[in-house]
Parts: structure tokens; sequence; C-alpha cells
């Protein structure tokens, strides 16, 4: 299982695990898609071990998807993939 949901109290987790690839993005995206949310969101990505611009994009619409729909959301931290990626493409999440 690529993605894990969870309840903290009142906040909801996400947690990546893995990788986030062109050949598992179909499956995050369903999951993230059945996930239900609380008005608070933690994003876990220090677990993510790989990543390719189909992942990264997918984790961009789902920040943006978020931030429209006026979500309260953190990232609580992040596996050096996450942040050489962001380095590489001086991007940050």
């Amino acid at each position: 299982m690529p993605v894990e949901n969870t309840l903290n109290g009142n906040c909801s987790v996400i947690k990546f695990l893995d990788s986030l690839t062109i050949h598992n993005v179909a499956e995050i995206k369903a999951m993230l898609e059945g996930c239900t949310f609380t008005e608070k969101i933690i994003i876990d990505l220090s677990e993510v071990n790989e990543m390719d611009s189909a992942g990264f994009q997918l984790l961009y619409a789902f920040i943006e998807d978020l931030i429209k729909n006026n979500y309260d959301f953190m990232i609580s931290s992040k596996s050096d993939i996450i942040k050489n990626f962001e380095s590489t493409y001086r991007l940050e999440f």
C-alpha cells in the first residue's frame, strides 16, 4: 500500500510510502480520492525512497487541491529523495 491514511486526534495523517513514480501514481491518486480528511492534515513524506516527475505532479496536484479546498495542512517530514528533488528543481513543498 503506497499511502496510509490515519487519524491522530483531530488531524488526518497522510503518509506516502515507498515510491512516487509513474508505476504507481494511478493507484496513489485513487487512494487519495478515497481518503476522508479532517480540517487539519499532516503530510508525511519521510518514507518516500523514489520519485519521478509523475510522482512530483501527483504530489503537487494533491497539495494544490488541499489549498483550493481551504484545508489546513503541513508537511511534517521529508525524505532525502524529496529534499534532493526540491534542491535540484529549486522547488519546495
